[in-house]
């Protein structure tokens, strides 16, 4: 199995080497791995404006696989990035759950890639910054958050290095943020005081 190390400031160039393949590409599939069972129906377990990701989510392009992957070196903590050429060579779908026909992924699919905007975060002053959100952008200007963290008991977001949520609110987004980074899940550095939405 290969070991999954975070994206950092120090190896950020693999994020415009992954932009350069899938820019102008259109999303055409999307799957989830969630931990333990496989939902039998996926709207009923994923929906509303964030979706509260296990593990992993695979996003399929005209000719190539992204993977965001919550991942941890030592002290790092943030989101590692994994792009393959299609047709994939080994099969995957056991563990994983086809999510593309649940309402919010529709207005993003056959939408082309047109950026990503990565949020860096740092929880040990020694070490590099780590990646904890990304903005993908798509046509038509549409864009959606990918970022470290879970739903709590009430359905607010909160920081938990072991799951990934995806943001299809953009007010959402921009009101999610940490302690170990200035910005906001989008991007910003918002005006709300840390926690505000966790509170």
């Amino acid at each position: 199995m290969i070991r999954l190390i975070p994206v950092t400031m120090d190896n950020s160039m693999v994020i415009e080497e992954i932009l350069a393949k899938v820019s102008g590409e259109k999303i055409r599939d999307i799957w989830y791995r969630p931990a333990g069972e496989v939902p039998t129906d996926p709207a009923r377990r994923w929906h509303g404006p964030i979706h509260n990701v296990d593990i992993d989510v695979k996003i399929f392009t005209t000719n190539h696989a992204l993977t965001i992957s919550w991942a941890r070196d030592h002290l790092i903590e943030g989101l590692a990035l994994e792009i393959q050429d299609l047709p994939l060579q080994n099969s995957f779908e056991e563990e994983w759950c086809a999510v593309s026909k649940i309402a919010e992924w529709a207005p993003f699919l056959s939408k082309s890639i047109t950026g990503f905007s990565p949020v860096w975060h740092k929880i040990n002053p020694a070490d590099s910054a780590a990646l904890w959100s990304m903005r993908m952008e798509v046509s038509a200007g549409s864009s959606l958050v990918l970022a470290l963290g879970e739903l709590d008991l009430s359905g607010k977001p909160t920081y938990h290095p072991d799951g990934i949520l995806v943001f299809f609110s953009t007010d959402l987004a921009r009101r999610y943020r940490i302690n170990s980074s200035i910005f906001s899940a989008w991007g910003e550095v918002p005006e709300l005081p840390p926690g505000a939405l966790n509170s």
